[in-house]
């Protein structure tokens, strides 16, 4: 004996999880309960470019991006009563990076619930710029992987200091815009932090090559409540 679905009459496969309607019939009641088009709020890092996803902050990346999405999506109160399968399909890093230096972007997505299509309907997304608290602790010197203690004679200080940062000048030029260094003038040098372990490492090799510089390294481990966890700062100081 076959089954018709009880609203439209049309044969079909009894589903359980679709009440015993038509995926038509399903897809019809379910998408009557979503009207207009949502918003969403998502906060970018204005330096780093990593998206806050509830505590915690990570790289900005087409997949990424999605998963925020989705769960931006779920928690709108137009979605409490139903649970619906979040697919986006129509998204490219190139689109996605012109929407956050616009401020907005509007997302195709479709909602998918026990694997019928719902409804398509487009996500407007807002991006708050904001730098996050990483980035933060980067600018004003108190989050650093590599510190480079400079030490030399009163005598040569003055031209010491001026080629040490003309060094560092140049390679911030290459580095990524999240590196910061912090430069403090000392008695006997200078006592450079550097943000980025492989930057300090290219500033070290630099400053010792210029001056022709003995130099002593150790690693100091110390624990970073921002990233919750232990970091390894190397430590190198040149005798110039």
């Amino acid at each position: 004996m076959s089954y018709h679905c009880p609203l439209c009459g049309k044969p079909t496969e009894y589903k359980e999880e679709l009440h015993g309607l038509c995926e038509e019939c399903y897809a019809k009641i379910h998408s009557s309960r979503i009207t207009g088009e949502p918003r969403v709020s998502i906060t970018v890092c204005n330096i780093c470019g990593r998206i806050k996803f509830g505590n915690s902050w990570i790289r900005l990346s087409v997949e990424n991006f999605k998963k925020i999405l989705s769960s931006a999506v779920k928690k709108l109160k137009l979605f409490k009563k139903a649970k619906f399968e979040i697919v986006i399909s129509d998204l490219s890093k190139d689109l996605l990076m012109q929407g956050i230096e616009e401020g907005e972007l509007q997302i195709p997505i479709r909602l998918v619930s026990n694997d019928v299509p719902i409804k398509d309907i487009n996500i407007t997304t807002n991006f708050t710029r904001t730098i996050c608290p990483l980035c933060m602790k980067k600018r004003t010197g108190s989050y650093f992987e590599y510190v480079i203690h400079v030490r030399f004679s009163r005598k040569k200080s003055k031209n010491c200091v001026t080629e040490v940062q003309r060094i560092i000048d140049n390679v911030l030029r290459f580095a990524d815009p999240s590196t910061f260094v912090d430069v403090k003038k000392i008695a006997k040098g200078l006592d450079i932090r550097v943000s980025d372990r492989r930057t300090g490492r290219i500033i070290a090799q630099r400053i010792k090559m210029r001056f022709l510089a003995e130099s002593y390294e150790y690693l100091e481990r110390r624990y970073d409540a921002t990233l919750k966890k232990l970091i390894t700062i190397r430590k190198v100081t040149l005798e110039i």
